[in-house]
């Protein structure tokens, strides 16, 4: 018997395909695979159920032989193989999944709900975290998503897996710092998010929104909670298993995080919870104006634009909103700071821990009297 190696069948199929070789077929065990440009390399076994008693064996015979082809110690071809991708591992754990078949509606909801979480990550990595999400994603998000892939699921436990293509990970020479990557950065975020959804639902869930701003902020939202009650069977004996296998060593990013049916249980009301503060659109908004943020001076090539701050009345709160201006409302804001009122239409959210007016339209501003 060999030795336990942490490799997953996607981290191997991805350093085969980024080193050429090609999948030639596939069979009960796992996919065989060659190299067209190397006549004398010996085939190459991918096995693809980890709960196989030979899985582990298989794997290492795998390591072996590219070893030998490109006449390397196999715990370098470890190494390069475990920095090749990052991977996401979901498994779904439940009588209704231990038969290894599940419902059409059930697989639909399973892959739709990843989805939902990868695209929270991307979200939370360049938007920050929020409430809610409305719309598509951003331009640099979607970027990213699209170079994700989701493996065939693993038969028997009926677990997904999610990974970068080896070509969008970049291998640098022992010693060099390796620049952030969104791609690992945004399944960093979805498993913070899920690990600090679970760890609130494990307190006292508190009535006001206000008081979740430290979830709020490391990615909980109401869209990733909605995906994760799409996975709730309403069985105590529900268990869903997040796990990473990161290319690079980060410190930061979580290894493994589980939700039981408990979590589960108490999803909706911190969703409730938080949907408070979700966006809202075509929201009037009418206050004083405080001053401003951060305020640019006008060229021919950045015309003038700032951000003003409005004190305004939210939900019976006095909260402090902001809102970008350019040009002729944001002189006419300068020029009624500390005493004009500014009325405004446009998406009410909050970002971070800031309230935003954003993509403000209708303003109007009314200057302060001044005695004749």
């Amino acid at each position: 018997m060999s030795r336990p190696i942490d490799i997953s069948p996607s981290q191997l199929r991805a350093f085969l395909r980024g080193a050429g070789w090609e999948q030639i077929g596939a069979g009960a065990v796992g996919g065989s695979w060659m190299h067209p440009e190397l006549a004398d390399a010996p085939a190459i076994l991918v096995p693809e159920h980890p709960d196989d008693r030979d899985f582990g064996d298989l794997l290492w015979s795998a390591v072996r032989r590219l070893a030998w082809t490109a006449g390397l110690p196999e715990g370098e071809v470890v190494e390069r193989i475990l920095s090749t991708s990052d991977v996401l591992e979901v498994r779904v754990v439940d009588p209704t999944t231990a038969s290894g078949r599940i419902s059409l509606e059930r697989g639909a909801h399973l892959v739709e709900s990843i989805r939902q979480l990868i695209w929270n990550g991307a979200r939370v990595r360049f938007a920050g975290g929020r409430a809610g999400y409305r719309g598509g994603l951003p331009d640099a998000a979607r970027a990213v998503v699209d170079q994700f892939e989701l493996a065939p699921p693993v038969t028997g436990s009926f677990m997904l897996e999610v990974y970068a293509p080896a070509e969008t990970q970049l291998t640098f020479d022992t010693g060099e710092t390796l620049p952030a990557s969104p791609v690992h950065e945004t399944l960093v975020y979805t498993l913070r998010a899920l690990a600090a959804a679970r760890q609130t639902v494990e307190n006292q869930i508190p009535e006001d929104a206000d008081e979740l701003e430290e979830a709020v902020a490391r990615g909980v939202s109401t869209n990733l909670l909605n995906a994760m009650i799409r996975l709730d069977t309403q069985s105590p004996a529900l268990r869903v298993e997040f796990r990473g296998r990161w290319s690079r060593p980060d410190p930061d990013a979580p290894d493994d995080v589980t939700l039981e049916s408990h979590h589960f249980a108490r999803f909706p009301e911190l969703r409730d919870v938080i949907a408070q503060h979700d966006p809202r659109d075509d929201y009037f908004l009418t206050g004083w104006i405080r001053g401003f943020v951060a305020d640019e001076l006008a060229t021919d090539e950045h015309p003038l634009s700032g951000v003003v701050l409005v004190e305004a009345r939210v939900d019976e709160t006095t909260r402090d909103v902001r809102l970008e201006l350019q040009g002729d409302d944001l002189r006419a804001a300068r020029g009624a700071a500390g005493e004009g009122l500014l009325t405004a239409v446009g998406r009410l959210e909050k970002i971070r821990r800031d309230w935003h007016l954003t993509n403000p339209r209708g303003v109007a501003i009314r200057a302060p009297l001044r005695p004749l």
